[in-house]
């Protein structure tokens, strides 16, 4: 049960560090598009989910943003293929490799 009058300390607040990197992408930034799917009638002695259409990804967007200096953040990034969540993924291992050597590079000059 919660006491009146208690309060939250914070300890070492001033060694506190921010994030350096912030990726401004969210699911809903993947495009997709859906596709009739073609089925049969199941059995109706079992219950059954039945698959009406089929979401094909085709487009995702991201922009990789620094809080420390805006040099070191990264253009708008789009991509619009077919292979849109494999391409999203390598690219998004190569962000996190150039956000580390970016973080250490900030880090160790403060």
């Amino acid at each position: 049960m919660r006491r009146a009058n208690a309060f939250i300390k914070f300890r070492y607040y001033y060694e506190r560090v921010r994030l350096p990197f912030q990726n401004q992408s969210e699911p809903r930034d993947f495009e997709a598009i859906t596709e009739k799917v073609q089925s049969c009638s199941p059995e109706d002695s079992s219950s059954y989910t039945e698959a009406y259409q089929k979401y094909t990804d085709c487009g995702c967007a991201y922009k990789l943003v620094c809080c420390y200096d805006d040099k070191d953040s990264k253009d708008f990034q789009t991509f619009r293929d077919e292979n849109t969540v494999y391409r999203f993924q390598e690219q998004m291992f190569d962000e996190s490799k150039y956000c580390i050597d970016t973080a250490i590079n900030i880090l160790t000059s403060l």
